[in-house]
């Protein structure tokens, strides 16, 4: 998947500081409570088709929970209401028209509000949130890689006191991204890609969010419960590739020309995807203490005057980070892209490293999210 950004509404943040004052826009004067939404938000629609996506588009959309507190009892404002975007400025993000059904409406009385949202999954069942309950906002939200691609975010708002200003959500990647490039560093002869994928790694849990009491809190490592998964067989990478059925996927050699002499229109690369190829993926400990080490398994061919077919498995937690002899990366983080790069060359082994590199964060108006431990 090539990396895709979404526009940013980042001047919201200096447009809507706590306690600022401004004049209500046309769309709030009906005193209903309105939302904004912006963040680098990876959309993964269009993830395995390697297409980019660079802004919200009509029709994407977010759910909310929220509640008002009035005389120190919480009441449910919102229980995982859709909020679409139905009108779309090209100039300016904060023109943006977001929308919902039976609009809810500002209440004088209310001493604060809250407010989670999560972007990504088709349906609001994945989250588990009771907006009433006392003390801080929470909600549990599962995933699973296997059943549906998306990049799973999150957002805490709380006003207090309570203005009539839109609610901006500024959202917060979740989940790892992790894509793999195989290259075929032999001089001469090509190889032969049959797959690429990963084994003994969590393809099931569910992540705790909770609202931060001060500001916008980092999106650490540590909250996701319930994992599961952790199957022997080859998933997500080129899961499912066979050979027998799809064309083989050639590398070519590094030296050889880029351009195939008999197909110009489909001119050869040592490297394989051509394009960024991402998987999203549940954060967890590639060290663990127990069970199965992870591990990324690739299959490749080459014939050097005989037929050679070479299965390797290599433990994750073995591989070290690009241009360092001693550091390796134990654990896949939330908010981060893992970027592992597979080096064949015949007659001298695999040789695999991993870039690491932050998601773009905006920091929102506080209190924002933090992923918790209990």
């Amino acid at each position: 998947m090539l990396n895709r950004i979404i526009r940013i509404a980042a001047a919201a943040c200096t447009l809507l500081l706590a306690g600022c004052a401004r004049t209500l826009d046309p769309v709030e004067t009906d005193g209903a409570i309105r939302f904004t939404a912006g963040s680098p938000l990876l959309r993964d629609d269009a993830t395995k088709a390697g297409m980019p996506k660079d802004a919200f588009g009509n029709d994407d959309s977010f759910f909310v929970w929220g509640a008002k507190t009035i005389s120190a009892t919480r009441y449910t404002v919102f229980s995982g209401v859709q909020v679409t975007l139905d009108t779309q400025d090209d100039d300016n993000p904060l023109n943006d028209v977001w929308d919902y059904d039976n609009h809810r409406f500002w209440d004088s009385n209310a001493s604060q509000y809250d407010f989670i949202a999560v972007s990504g999954p088709a349906s609001a069942a994945t989250t588990i949130c009771t907006p009433s309950n006392s003390g801080r906002l929470e909600a549990d939200v599962s995933y699973n890689p296997l059943a549906q691609q998306y990049d799973l975010m999150a957002a805490c708002y709380q006003r207090s006191p309570v203005t009539t200003d839109r609610i901006d959500f500024q959202f917060q990647h979740i989940l790892s991204a992790v894509s793999v490039q195989i290259i075929n560093d032999s001089p001469t002869l090509p190889v032969t890609l049959n797959y690429y994928g990963f084994k003994f790694i969590a393809t099931s849990g569910t992540c705790q969010l909770r609202q931060s009491g001060s500001s916008l809190a980092t999106v650490t490592m540590g909250s996701w419960m319930s994992l599961g998964g952790f199957s022997s067989d080859i998933v997500l990478g080129m899961k499912g590739f066979n050979p027998a059925v799809s064309p083989a996927i050639m590398v070519t050699p590094l030296q050889a020309d880029y351009e195939d002499p008999e197909d110009p229109e489909n001119p050869l690369y040592n490297f394989y995807p051509i394009s960024t190829v991402t998987d999203l993926m549940i954060p967890q400990d590639l060290d663990p203490v127990s069970g199965s080490v992870p591990q990324l398994a690739i299959e490749y061919a080459y014939n050097d005057g005989v037929s050679h077919t070479v299965l390797t498995t290599i433990p994750l937690r073995e591989i070290k980070n690009r241009g360092s002899e001693s550091s390796y990366i134990t654990s896949w983080q939330p908010g981060k892209k893992y970027h592992y790069e597979i080096h064949i060359r015949l007659g001298g082994g695999i040789r695999v490293t991993v870039t690491t590199t932050d998601w773009d964060v905006v920091n929102a108006e506080t209190p924002g999210l933090a992923i918790y431990d209990e």
